[in-house]
């Protein structure tokens, strides 16, 4: 039985539902906040949809109840979906838009039951059982753990870089709207021509330089950031101007902003990692800090708070050997009192890198994060 710690949260309806089902004693359980929830049948008789896909995005009026009943016919098994995604939702009453659920899938058997032994025939009355040693191949004690995405597309693209290197292309200088704020669809005019670079062949990025970015901790210059803030498609190409359509918009989009030919960025995709253990020792391996922290792309005080699924970035690279993928723990120490041990408060995963800095997403977060915590890698 698993049990976790208490929020000061009131459980709607769904606990008197299940409060209200008779199960048996060998029927997989979970608690969460003193209520015990229970699937209505074994775990070992449960058979899911074949066709449910590795995950689901979260929309706004998601319920875990919900998606249950969406992808695995039976609203009442919510507690397996939440068993597969026990180390991203700690609360089953509160998922948000854009959180990736993952799905479970297979023939379910209960970690206490025995896998049944094959199954034997008689080839002749005369003579001695026969073992049919195939198995059926969907039959496994535990369930493998799917990769899923830990950060959406457009969150990906829209956190952008922070780059050591001027970044500049051919601005936006006029709309066809008198609007302030730019957005989907609207036509735009951008100085530019074949000699900028600029074709019909190609679709771009629409970029904007944020602010420059300093280390928290020794204050020297790490670059500029840069967040992009849409997509565009070029409709006419002029010599010295030409007109395109914005075919995406993260944030609002501004006169001055500027296009950059579209790149590929990886999706990274994970398991998950292990719950941290505050008491297991540092690695020291690939120290590094939270140096600034992306926060709907909007700029804001040094005091940021950040927990998870926050965007931030940190002051290594691909230089320094970090790759997408790479797990990283998060602690801070007492500089009144050096003896103390270090304060674990959570965890990121690397999904972008350049040559001196990475994006990175918080996957665990036991208490707030600041800029200038530091990093080692797990």
């Amino acid at each position: 039985m698993r049990s976790f710690r208490k929020f000061p949260l009131t459980v709607f309806c769904m606990v008197f539902v299940f409060s209200a089902i008779t199960v048996t004693a060998e029927k997989t359980s979970w608690t969460y906040d003193g209520v015990e929830y229970r699937i209505p049948k074994p775990a070992d008789q449960l058979q899911l949809p074949e066709d449910i896909p590795e995950s689901h995005t979260v929309v706004s009026g998601n319920t875990l109840w919900g998606i249950s009943n969406q992808y695995l016919n039976d609203p009442f098994l919510w507690p397996l979906v939440w068993e597969e995604n026990m180390d991203t939702i700690s609360n089953p009453h509160r998922i948000y838009p854009g959180d990736i659920v993952k799905l479970p899938s297979g023939i379910l058997i209960a970690t206490d039951t025995e896998v049944p032994e094959p199954a034997r025939v008689l080839t002749d009355p005369d003579e001695t059982e026969t073992v049919v040693t195939e198995i059926d191949p969907t039959r496994r004690q535990a369930r493998e753990r799917k990769p899923f995405e830990v950060i959406t597309p457009g969150d990906l693209i829209a956190s952008g870089m922070i780059s050591s290197e001027k970044i500049t292309g051919p601005p936006i200088i006029a709309a066809e709207t008198t609007a302030y704020n730019l957005a989907f669809n609207d036509v735009i005019f951008v100085e530019g021509g074949p000699e900028d670079g600029i074709s019909l062949d190609e679709s771009y990025f629409v970029m904007r330089e944020r602010r420059h970015v300093r280390h928290p901790v020794s204050n020297r210059n790490l670059g500029t950031m840069y967040n992009i803030v849409g997509q565009a498609e070029i409709l006419c190409l002029g010599d010295t101007i030409s007109s395109a359509r914005i075919s995406k918009s993260y944030t609002n989009i501004l006169r001055g902003d500027f296009l950059v030919p579209k790149y590929d960025l990886p999706m990274p995709v994970t398991t998950g990692s292990p719950p941290f253990d505050r008491c297991d020792p540092s690695t020291g391996t690939l120290p590094g800090t939270i140096i600034d922290a992306f926060v709907a792309g909007q700029d804001f005080a040094d005091a940021v708070i950040m927990a998870r699924g926050d965007i931030a970035y940190i002051d290594l690279g691909s230089d320094d050997g970090v790759a997408p993928g790479d797990y990283f723990t998060v602690f801070t120490r007492d500089a009144d009192d050096p003896r103390l041990p270090r304060f674990v408060s959570g965890e990121i995963m690397v999904v972008n890198v350049g040559n001196t800095t990475s994006t990175v997403v918080i996957t665990q977060s036991n208490t707030a994060i600041f800029l200038g915590d530091a990093i080692e890698l797990k």
